[in-house]
């Protein structure tokens, strides 16, 4: 069985490195998903050819994508 892990990257994908996704690696993990805390649209195209780079790299899948989304429970 293969397992991802989500919630490692929880960012604009300013945080993606190569040493995040090596510990991920490191660890067992087979793929990396992400939750963007902006929207989509707000990534530059750099970025996200930066970040698809670094994935690339290491070998490891990009297993998911989601944005931010409202609250469920109110404070």
């Amino acid at each position: 069985m293969k397992i991802g892990l989500l919630g490692l990257i929880m960012s604009n994908f300013s945080d993606v490195n190569y040493d995040k996704l090596r510990l991920a690696a490191d660890i067992g993990f087979h793929g990396v998903g992400a939750h963007l805390t902006v929207p989509a649209s707000t990534i530059s195209d750099e970025m996200a050819q930066r970040v698809k780079g670094v994935f690339a790299d290491q070998r490891m899948p990009f297993l998911q994508l989601w944005g931010p989304y409202p609250y469920q429970v109110q404070p």
